[in-house]
């Protein structure tokens, strides 16, 4: 018994997400969209990761430059007595 056309052709189009897509097919866009999620999700990381150095750079010149005030302050009232 052979299968209904439209079976068939459904068949024909269900092809593997293993390829390289020479078109935008279903399946070519459907392994686009599961790659692309892992692809942000490491550049989230990334980004974030360069978030917290930056900003622990940030803390680190700022407080810098309260320690060296601080000293300033300390040498200046040292020299008035």
């Amino acid at each position: 018994m052979e299968s209904p056309p439209a079976l068939q052709l459904h068949m024909r189009r269900r092809r593997s997400a293993n390829y390289q897509p020479t078109t935008w097919d279903y399946d070519s866009i459907c392994s686009l969209l599961r790659q692309d999620p892992l692809g942000s999700q490491q550049q989230e990381e990334q980004a974030a990761a360069a978030a917290a150095v930056t900003e622990a750079e940030s803390v680190q010149a700022s407080l810098k430059d309260s320690v060296r005030r601080l000293l300033l302050l300390c040498q200046h009232l040292r020299q008035e007595q």
